[in-house]
Parts: C-alpha cells; structure tokens; sequence
C-alpha cells in the first residue's frame, strides 16, 4: 500500500522485509521452535538476546515507517494518530482511575 502513494527507498523496503521477517519468526515460529531450550535454566540468557534481537529489528522498522504512516493517515483520512493516541491514551487513564477509585 506505501508503494502506491509514495515512492519507497530501496533502503526502507529491505528494512521493512527484515522487520517483516523477524516479527513473523517472533510471533509464528519461535516458542515452537525452541520449546525444548525453554526448560533449560542455561538456555534463558540466549533467548531473551535472541528475543531482544528479533523485536529491535520489528522497532527499527517501525521507527522508519512512522513519520510517513502519520503523513499518510492525514492525507488520505484527514487524521492525526498523535491525536487519536492522545485521546486514548486519556480515556485509559480516566477509566484506570475511575476504577482505582473502587
């Protein structure tokens, strides 16, 4: 869908696919796939790094994509997501509060 809008660098788009590949690993494959390392203690220290890895490769990408994402929100639907992100963020706290309060 970017592509469509806006022109992608060549650098964006192969970070966007390494993003797109680490998170598929992250979500889809990797509790499978090391199942048996989870239940040893010594093992713990190297999938957490693994762990870390793969999601700073998902939050490099999203870093990238954001100013262009806000841009795009604006453009084609006339909204702002740090307004909507505000607004939220205010409805959380008035109900965490409203129900801290019980």
């Amino acid at each position: 869908m970017l592509k469509r809008h806006i022109e992608v660098s060549e650098g964006i788009e192969q970070a966007l696919t390494k993003a797109l590949k680490a998170r598929n690993k992250l979500i889809h494959r990797y509790l499978i796939e090391n199942v048996e390392r989870l239940a040893e203690p010594r093992a713990h220290n190297e999938i957490v790094k693994e762990i870390r890895s793969l999601r700073s490769e998902v939050r490099k990408a999203h870093q990238m994509l954001d100013p262009f994402i806000k841009s795009l929100a604006e453009i084609l639907c006339n909204i702002s997501i740090d307004n909507i992100a505000n607004e939220a963020k205010g409805k959380f706290m008035q109900t965490t509060n409203a129900n801290l309060d019980l």
